[in-house]
């Protein structure tokens, strides 16, 4: 009897009561943005840690309009970009969107650019 006694205490000791499972990666970084001036929607979505800035680059055209992002009015400017939002982490965000005094004609392109 003394065998079998030796191999449970051996299986025993062979199978702790928890465990400990560690695990490491890379997720790359995937910033998007879409704007629907039709249906006054902006929708941003970007996994960078340190956060990120969403731009609206106006064509000539619409220099001089203004872009109305959640009630603040942006001023565009065929110069450079316009910051439209920033956020300081990773994360969603559906922001309503409006453009005022625009000819009708021109375009509009948005960017994401993490931090």
């Amino acid at each position: 009897m003394l065998p079998g006694f030796l191999l449970t205490a051996l299986a025993a000791a062979a199978n702790p009561a928890g465990f400990a499972l560690e695990m490491t990666g890379e997720v790359p970084t995937l910033c998007r943005v879409e704007a629907r001036l039709d249906a006054g929607v902006l929708e941003e979505f970007c996994n960078a840690p340190r956060g990120y800035a969403v731009y609206a680059e106006p064509s000539a055209e619409l220099a001089g309009a203004v872009l109305v992002v959640d009630g603040a009015e942006l001023p565009l400017s065929a110069s450079g970009p316009t910051r439209v939002s920033r956020s300081d982490h990773a994360g969603t965000a559906t922001r309503s969107l409006q453009l005022r005094g625009s000819a009708g004609s021109g375009t509009l392109t948005f960017r994401i650019v993490p931090l």
